[in-house]
C-alpha cells in the first residue's frame, strides 16, 4: 500500500519529493528537446504517475500508465469528435470509469480521469494533430515517472519496506 507523505519517515517524503520534481522537470525537458506542445500536461502525468517506492507499488504504476493511456486517448477522441469542452469531459469521465472498471483498473480511475480533464479541458483545437500531441504529453510523462522510480530504485535511495507492503497488495493512490 502507498504511504502518504504524512506516513512516511522525513528521508522517505524528501526522496519522494526529489523524485517527484525529477519526473516533472524531466518531462518537461524531453518535451523541450523534442519540441512538442503542451510540456505541462507532460509533467502532471509525470506527478500523477510517480510513486513512493517502486517494488511495492510497481502495480500501482502500471495500473496508473495504462489508466493515463485509456483516457489520454479517449479524451483526445471525444475532443476530436466532438469538440465541446464540457460534453467530451462528462462522456470522457463515463467512458474511462467504466473501461477501467471493467479491465479491472479501477485503482487508476483518479489518475485517468486526471487525464480526461487535461486532454479535454486544456486544449483550445479539436484538430486530429492536437489529439495525438495531447496523448503523447501523457505518454511521456508516464514513461517518465516510471523512469524516475526505476533509476531511485537502482541507487539504493528507498527505505525498508515495512511488513505487509512487500506483496504490493495495496491500492494506493
Amino acid at each position: 500500500m502507498s504511504q502518504g507523505l504524512n506516513t512516511m519517515s522525513t528521508l522517505a517524503a524528501f526522496i519522494y519529493t526529489c523524485k517527484a520534481a525529477v519526473a516533472a522537470t524531466l518531462a518537461i525537458l524531453l518535451c523541450e528537446l523534442f519540441n512538442l506542445p503542451w510540456p505541462v500536461w507532460a509533467a502532471v502525468s509525470a506527478l500523477i504517475v510517480i510513486q513512493p517506492s517502486l517494488h511495492p507499488s510497481l502495480r500501482a504504476s502500471v495500473v496508473r500508465v495504462v489508466a493515463n493511456l485509456i483516457a489520454a486517448v479517449v479524451g483526445s477522441a471525444l475532443h476530436a469528435l466532438i469538440g465541446i469542452q464540457l460534453v467530451d469531459l462528462v462522456l470522457g469521465i463515463m467512458a474511462v470509469g467504466m473501461i477501467c472498471h471493467h479491465t479491472k483498473l479501477d485503482d487508476g480511475l483518479r489518475a485517468g480521469y486526471a487525464a480526461v480533464a487535461i486532454v479535454t479541458l486544456a486544449m483550445p483545437d479539436n484538430t486530429f494533430e492536437g489529439a495525438v500531441y495531447r496523448v503523447v504529453a501523457v505518454v511521456l510523462g508516464c514513461l517518465c515517472a516510471v523512469l524516475v522510480n526505476v533509476v531511485f530504485d537502482k541507487l539504493g535511495t528507498k527505505e525498508p519496506v515495512p511488513p505487509g507492503e512487500a506483496s504490493g497488495g495495496g491500492h494506493g493512490e
